[in-house]
């Protein structure tokens, strides 16, 4: 997920020696961080992503015009009183998408889980057709790198986020995690960007329930991106059991969700990367440590060197000096060496065709699958080494190296997992299955091409998609709306509310009753989620004080069934209840004391 992969920033020093901030220590030992260092770390994680969350879901559209690959993807509108309006639906008679991004879980763990019956609800509707046991992802594997990627068709070869860092070689200018996590959110739709909060622990209920509100966001916006973190955070922090019970859980909530999902939705469940348990090892640090001052920036997998005629060398001696399984340089164009601990290996491509070759003993095990080092186009590649130890490494590695951001010498660390932020149990950073093969799950018309694939690029789930599903626009308004209540008091005492709205995200409204004073407001959609959304506003009242107005409301919704929550100057805090009985039309407990019904057009 977001938290879970490290960087190591270089600086030089007054003296012009490069400093990595720790002094050096032998090149194996374990993470042994004690129990307050975990739990002070833990919480200052959670306050930095809570404070990231509050601000990325508030972000302008236009803050995300720009993102990681240079494209531009306009938010997806879901959810909130807008929701059934004609006006504010997108869709149109475009295909409908739902796009389910299920964060961390392998094909091993999946298959798994499906062969011993436990996702009994993802095998029903997706059946054997849809479901392709071995996606293929990039590397490296992260989300940062995967996500809008995958959802555009694109290489990897192109953007410049590779990795939870960015340097650029010409500039010699960087940015850290921060910027590059800023970055991703801003390519997730608005509204699903309140899903990296649910993906915190202990939320995974919250998750469900949001799930369940896509059948009627997908019917009226046509799209939807939905993120399932749970999966990712239960195995970074507790392990493989942790993320096993995690997965039948969405098993369960996906259940319920698509009971009520129309038969000709396009929908995709997909795995972003896998994830390798067990000892937790400080291998940046250590990685840090060894290249001390031939080193211009670090972040795994990337080193940029000062002299970049240093890459065979500085290739050869991490993988000797520290735990790095594999060390990659292009040595010429079209010819990637690479060095393990027992055998040097090289990728040379002619044409679109790319040939293996290694010294010593296979470290890729690709010669006990049949291959004789002949030449193989990348579909061959990926026939060939869909199921192997090391799938679909040479194309991989070989469209990394295509990338103007790449590093002088790429390091790969395969069935060790990584300290990081969060992770105490599990990680995903190597060029092995168990962090390269995902599940993806296919089932609705556009994507019938795909049915009784094994195997798939990561790439390719989208890249016949028509029209493209994830471009959608906002809609032009939210809905207008009218409702009428009446309280015995005394007598049925009428109360009128109305709203208008001129644009997306903006309503204007006016209310009167006996409860409460004549009045007239303004309001803006601050922060939005599948769940909830919450406006702010001001306005008028008919006060003798004439006393401002200012008014939040928060409304949560599951389904059919939701509340709005104000608070306003001068008035006592307002619970209401509705329950929806018609798309447009809503029954209302207004504050415990009257009833009424709403209709929105």
């Amino acid at each position: 997920m977001l938290w879970a992969s490290g960087l190591t920033r270089v600086h030089t020093t007054s003296g012009g020696r490069m400093c990595f901030g720790l002094p050096t220590r032998p090149h194996r030992y374990e993470v042994v961080a004690s129990a307050s260092k975990r739990v002070i770390a833990s919480r200052l994680a959670l306050a930095t992503l809570s404070a990231l969350w509050v601000f990325v879901a508030w972000m302008p559209e236009g803050l995300g015009a720009h993102d990681a690959v240079g494209a531009s993807t306009p938010p997806v509108p879901v959810l909130g009183a807008s929701v059934g309006a004609g006006e504010a639906t997108a869709a149109g008679d475009s295909a409908r998408y739902l796009l389910i991004h299920l964060d961390g879980v392998s094909s091993e763990v999946f298959l798994s889980e499906l062969e011993d019956g436990n996702l009994e609800n993802l095998q029903e509707f997706f059946s054997h057709r849809g479901i392709i046991g071995h996606g293929v992802t990039y590397y490296p594997p992260f989300t940062s790198a995967v996500v809008k990627r995958m959802r555009d068709a694109q290489p990897i070869n192109e953007g410049e986020v590779i990795a939870w860092g960015v340097y650029d070689p010409v500039q010699e200018a960087n940015e850290g995690r921060a910027r590059v996590l800023l970055r991703y959110a801003r390519t997730v739709p608005r509204r699903a960007r309140g899903n990296f909060f649910l993906g915190f622990p202990f939320m995974d209920h919250l998750a469900g329930m949001a799930l369940w509100n896509a059948p009627e966001l997908v019917e009226t916006y046509g799209v939807m991106e939905y993120y399932w973190f749970g999966t990712d955070t239960a195995g970074h922090i507790w392990g493989e059991s942790a993320q096993r019970r995690n997965l039948r859980r969405f098993d369960r909530y996906f259940s319920r969700m698509v009971a009520n999902l129309p038969d000709d939705v396009n929908v995709v469940v997909y795995a972003d990367h896998g994830m390798t348990f067990g000892e937790v090892l400080d291998y940046d640090q250590e990685v840090a440590d060894f290249l001390d001052d031939r080193a211009r920036y670090y972040t795994y997998p990337h080193v940029y060197l000062h002299d970049r005629d240093d890459r065979a060398e500085v290739a050869r001696e991490v993988v000797r000096g520290t735990w790095q399984d594999f060390a990659f340089y292009e040595d010429e164009p079209d010819r990637i060496v690479g060095f393990g601990p027992e055998a040097w290996v090289t990728f040379h491509r002619e044409g679109d065709a790319i040939r293996y070759e290694h010294d010593g003993s296979d470290p890729l095990g690709y010669a006990d699958l049949g291959y004789a080092g002949e030449y193989l186009a990348s579909d061959d590649w990926l026939a060939l080494t869909h199921q192997a130890e090391f799938p679909y490494t040479p194309v991989r590695l070989m469209e990394l190296f295509d990338n103007d951001f790449v590093g002088d010498v790429v390091v790969a660390l395969n069935g060790k997992p990584k300290a990081g932020p969060w992770v105490y149990a599990g990680n995903h950073h190597g060029l092995g299955a168990a962090d390269m093969s995902v599940p993806v799950l296919v089932r609705g018309p556009e994507l019938e091409h795909l049915y009784g694939r094994d195997y798939v690029k990561i790439e390719e789930v989208l890249e016949r998609a028509s029209p493209d599903p994830f471009k959608a626009t906002p809609p032009s308004r939210e809905p207008h709306s009218a409702t009428l209540s009446v309280r015995d008091d005394d007598g049925l005492a009428p109360g009128v509310e109305f709203t208008f709205s001129p644009r997306y995200r903006l309503q204007l409204g006016g209310e009167t009753g006996p409860e409460v004073a004549s009045q007239l407001w303004a309001s803006v959609d601050l922060l939005s989620g599948y769940l909830s959304r919450l406006w702010l506003g001001v306005g008028v009242r008919d006060d003798p004080d004439q006393r401002p107005l200012a008014r939040m409301d928060y409304q949560f919704q599951v389904r059919r069934l939701g509340m709005d929550l104000r608070l306003a100057t001068g008035e006592s805090t307002r619970l209401d209840l509705f329950y929806r009985v018609h798309r447009n039309v809503d029954l209302k407990l207004r504050d415990f004391e009257a009833v009424g019904i709403r209709t929105r057009f």
